[in-house]
């Protein structure tokens, strides 16, 4: 995080593999990448409140609001 740019980044890497039964072919791909997103913040987030959690091939970002934030809210009612 830093001047109000929140930036994840990270590689990716896949490998898969297949057999014939018969061992007529063997096919083995691999793939490789990088990526990288930067997500503008703002003024209403606590920087110095910022978590991340990555478990389980999933990544949690917790971005707590100010009390500011919190205040100007406005809940919009759903209707079905």
């Amino acid at each position: 995080f830093s001047d109000g740019m929140l930036t994840i980044q990270g590689d990716r890497k896949e490998e898969t593999e297949e057999k014939d039964e018969d061992k007529r072919f063997y096919l083995r791909e691999c793939s490789y990448g990088s990526f990288r997103r930067s997500l503008p913040i703002g003024e209403q987030v606590k920087e110095d409140k910022l978590t991340a959690k990555f478990k389980n091939g999933k990544l949690t970002v917790v971005l707590p609001k100010t009390k500011d934030a919190k205040e100007k809210m406005k809940k919009i009612p759903i209707t079905y």
